[in-house]
């Protein structure tokens, strides 16, 4: 196939909600490929149990739609400006779930020929908590809590265990723990008490993979309290805010000069963390927003004192 030629149609997952999803041909664009595109066949696609069953698959949907945001293509054409990918290349790219590819060529990355695309698709849930390991204030042979031991939080723990942390990873569901323990993480336990004082109030940072408020709760005290030049940190995704009965936890936040950073449509609740009398509570800017497709932003509250004060609410 050349960069001029084109199908119209492609086999694609097309979901229609109410947990109803064909294989059926849809359109793709037969227009020429733009200078800086490529295209070619789906190796592999993988489908977030998260964000797609969540979303979309027992969603009620009005009208059908594509989904999925990971997959492995080869390449067999590309435009005219493309000077890094060639016809034959296997790269991902962040797609749907369809017979072929099209996108940018920098949106493409490249995976080694000896990784099967079923392995490389992989690399889109490694990011999710890439992010985390690359902003973090915490630094190599700190500790680390991961909480849930899902897809997402079991590549957290193998991230940030390869990068040089020591890693405590938690998981309620004994079969989840010991796959972890099969890939190598060696401190594996299925709850995180107090009483556990080599771990508990001792960690630089805490990831939250189980979507549960109780998890984002439990990670803030395990962290340990800030010192003047630092903030430990609790990073996580919550689809709900959090209950009126944990408003006292999240007081302890402020005080402790925790940095809460949510993922996805995480919503702490804003108007009692300004009552608190914060120094600073901070977002990213406009442009630095992040989106997973469904219009859902990340957000990140910052919040620091300079000391221990009473805090009151209005609310």
């Amino acid at each position: 196939m050349n960069s001029t030629t084109h199908p119209a149609n492609t086999q694609s997952l097309v979901f229609h909600g109410g947990k109803r999803v064909e294989l059926i041909d849809w359109p793709i664009s037969a227009e020429p490929l733009k200078a800086n595109e490529i295209s070619g066949r789906t190796l592999a696609s993988l489908v977030s149990p998260g964000t797609e069953l969540n979303s979309i698959f027992d969603a009620a949907l009005t009208k059908p739609a594509l989904s999925g945001y990971a997959a492995v293509m080869e390449i067999d054409a590309v435009g005219s400006a493309v000077t890094t990918l060639k016809p034959g290349d296997r790269t991902f790219i962040m797609g749907p779930h369809r017979a072929r590819q099209r996108g940018l060529a920098s949106g493409a990355i490249p995976i080694p020929q000896n990784l099967s695309p079923e392995v490389a698709v992989f690399i889109r849930l490694m990011g999710v908590t890439w992010t985390t390991l690359t902003t973090t204030r915490a630094r190599p042979a700190d500790r680390v809590i991961v909480y849930g031991l899902g897809i997402i939080g079991n590549l957290a723990a193998q991230i940030f265990a390869a990068a040089g942390y020591r890693v405590t990873a938690i998981d309620l569901n004994a079969a989840r723990c010991e796959l972890a323990r099969s890939l190598g993480l060696t401190d594996v336990r299925q709850s995180l008490t107090p009483a556990d004082t080599g771990v508990h109030g001792h960690a630089a940072l805490a990831i939250d993979c189980t979507g549960h408020e109780q998890a984002v709760i439990d990670a803030c005290h395990a962290v340990k309290k800030a010192a003047k030049s630092s903030s430990p940190a609790c990073r996580g995704s919550s689809a709900r805010p959090p209950p009126r009965s944990t408003w006292p936890t999240w007081f302890f936040i402020v005080t402790s000069r925790c940095e809460v950073v949510g993922s996805g449509a995480c919503r702490c609740p804003t108007r009692i963390l300004r009552s608190a009398r914060c120094d600073r509570i901070s977002s990213p800017p406009q442009d630095g927003w992040r989106t997973d497709g469904s219009g859902r932003r990340d957000l990140q509250l910052s919040c620091h004192r300079r000391k221990r004060t009473k805090c009151t609410s209005s609310s």
